[in-house]
C-alpha cells in the first residue's frame, strides 16, 4: 500500500481541512507550499467563486492541492464538473456518497478521498474505487457524529484495505506523534454492581502510565485498571490520562438500573405502530397525558443522541414544515442537525382531532425525506426506514431510534 504523501505527491502526509468560508485558494496554496496538501473548501462558495479560487491557488503554488466538496450542497453537481474542467487532481468529499461522480472523476485522473464518520460507511464506499478514506471524529467540529477520532480510526482501519487518514482534534505535531484511545466512547450498564473494563491504547509514549477518574463516583466508580462499576442511576464521564503528558480520552457511561426506572403510565402497550415509517391508531386517548414527563422517562430508559435538541419555531419550520401552524395543547419536537442523524423524536397533542391526519402527513413527509436521501449515510437511512408514527386519539408521536418499536409500545402504554 502506498504512503499517503506518495498518493498525494506532497512532502508530508498531512491534509489541511477543507473548511467552508476559511479554506480559500490563498489559504490552500500556503499549506501546499509548506509541504502539506492544501484544500479549497467549496462549502461556502458558488460555482463562480470556486472556479476563481482554484485559479488563484494555481497562480500561488506549483505544488499539489485539492478541493473539498460537500455533497449536500445544492450546487454539488456543478462543483463536480468544475474540478474536472479546471484540472484539479485531488478531491475530498463529505456529507454524502460520491458514487455518481466517480466514473467522470476517475476518467479525469482525479484522486478521490471521502470523509466518513463510521466504519460502515467506509465499507460501503470502498468498492467505488476511492483512493483513501478520511476518518473524521467528533472533534472536527461535532457535526459528523458522536464518536471520537481515536475511537473511530481503528474501526475504519479494520473495515477497509485502503489508506486511512485521521481527522478531528489533531492540530500540532504532538497530536500526530502521541495518541491515547479508548475501546469505547459510550456504553450503558443496567444493574447495580455490573461492570465493564475499558481498554486504553497509547502510542508515541515510552512506558506510559494511565490513570482513571470518574466525573461522578456516586453514579459510576472506576478503578485504576479501567474497570467501571455502576453505583446508581445516572450518567458519568470516565477519563483516562497519561501521566506526564497532555493526553486525555473520555467515555460516557450511562447507568440504567431497573429498580430506579420510572413506571410508565397505564401498564402494557395494547398495540404498536407499524415499522418502515408506518403508523397505527388507538382508541381515544385519556385526558392530559404529560408529554414532557413522558420524554423525561424515555430519556432515562433509552439513549438518544447528545446532539438532539428541542426545536424552536425556526428549526421546526425547516424540519417539519407546517407543524408550528397547527393548534396544539402540547408540542415537543427534538431534532438532530448532525449529518449523522441517529435519532429524532416528536410528541404532539393537537387541540382539534380534525388536525390528526394533517400532522400524520407532516411526520410522514419527514420520514420520507430522510429515507430518500436526507439521511445521507447507509446506517442513518436504515434507522429512518424503521421510524414509527404512533397515534392515540389527539396524541401523536414520531420516533427515529434503534429501539423505535419499544418506544412506540411505551407511547401506547400511556393510554392503555
Amino acid at each position: 500500500m502506498k504512503l499517503l504523501n506518495e498518493i498525494l505527491g506532497t512532502k508530508y502526509p498531512i491534509i489541511q481541512g477543507g473548511m467552508a468560508n476559511i479554506a480559500t485558494g490563498e489559504f490552500a496554496a500556503a499549506c501546499s507550499n509548506a509541504g502539506a496538501l492544501g484544500l479549497i473548501g467549496a462549502g461556502g462558495m458558488n460555482p463562480e467563486t470556486l472556479r476563481e479560487n482554484i485559479r488563484q491557488c494555481r497562480r500561488l503554488t506549483d505544488k499539489p492541492f485539492g478541493v473539498n466538496i460537500m455533497l449536500m450542497h445544492p450546487q454539488a453537481d456543478e462543483f463536480a464538473q468544475i474540478v474536472i474542467d479546471e484540472g484539479v487532481k485531488i478531491v475530498t468529499t463529505g456529507a454524502g456518497n460520491p458514487g455518481k461522480y466517480m466514473a467522470a472523476w476517475k476518467a479525469a485522473g482525479i484522486t478521490v478521498i471521502p470523509v466518513v464518520a463510521a466504519a460502515v460507511l467506509a465499507r460501503h464506499l470502498a468498492p467505488l474505487g476511492i483512493d483513501a478514506v478520511i476518518a473524521e471524529g467528533t472533534e472536527s467540529g461535532g457535526h459528523v457524529g458522536e464518536m471520537t477520532t481515536m475511537a473511530l480510526v481503528p474501526q475504519v482501519v479494520d473495515a477497509v484495505d485502503l489508506p486511512v487518514i485521521a481527522a478531528g482534534g489533531i492540530a500540532d505535531g504532538r497530536g500526530l506523534a502521541a495518541a491515547l484511545a479508548l475501546d469505547k466512547s459510550d456504553f450503558s450498564l443496567f444493574k447495580a454492581g455490573s461492570s465493564y473494563q475499558l481498554k486504553a491504547t497509547v502510542s508515541g509514549v515510552d512506558a506510559p502510565k494511565v490513570t482513571w477518574t470518574s466525573s461522578d463516583e456516586t453514579v459510576a466508580a472506576v478503578s485504576q485498571d479501567g474497570t467501571v462499576t455502576a453505583v446508581a442511576r445516572g450518567t458519568a464521564t470516565i477519563t483516562a490520562a497519561v501521566e506526564g503528558t497532555e493526553l486525555r480520552a473520555s467515555c460516557t457511561v450511562r447507568c440504567k438500573l431497573p429498580e430506579d426506572q420510572p413506571v410508565s403510565g397505564g401498564g402494557n402497550s395494547s398495540s404498536q405502530g407499524s415499522g418502515n415509517g408506518g403508523s397505527s391508531s388507538q382508541a381515544p386517548a385519556a385526558d392530559q397525558a404529560d408529554l414532557s414527563a413522558f420524554y423525561t422517562q424515555l430519556s432515562g430508559d433509552y439513549e438518544f443522541p447528545s446532539f438532539m435538541q428541542q426545536a424552536d419555531q425556526e428549526l421546526m419550520d425547516i424540519f417539519y414544515p407546517g407543524l408550528s401552524a397547527v393548534s396544539s395543547q402540547q408540542m415537543l419536537v427534538y431534532v438532530n442537525q448532525m449529518s449523522m442523524n441517529m435519532g429524532e423524536l416528536a410528541l404532539i397533542e393537537v387541540t382539534d382531532s380534525k388536525d390528526v391526519d394533517g400532522v400524520k402527513a407532516i411526520l410522514q413527509a419527514r420520514i420520507d425525506g430522510m429515507i430518500n436521501g436526507g439521511a445521507w449515510y447507509p446506517e442513518t437511512t436504515a434507522l429512518w426506514e424503521k421510524a414509527e408514527i404512533c397515534v392515540s386519539g389527539n396524541y401523536l408521536m414520531l420516533v427515529s431510534h434503534e429501539n423505535a418499536a419499544d418506544i412506540a409500545a411505551s407511547f401506547y402504554a400511556l393510554f392503555a
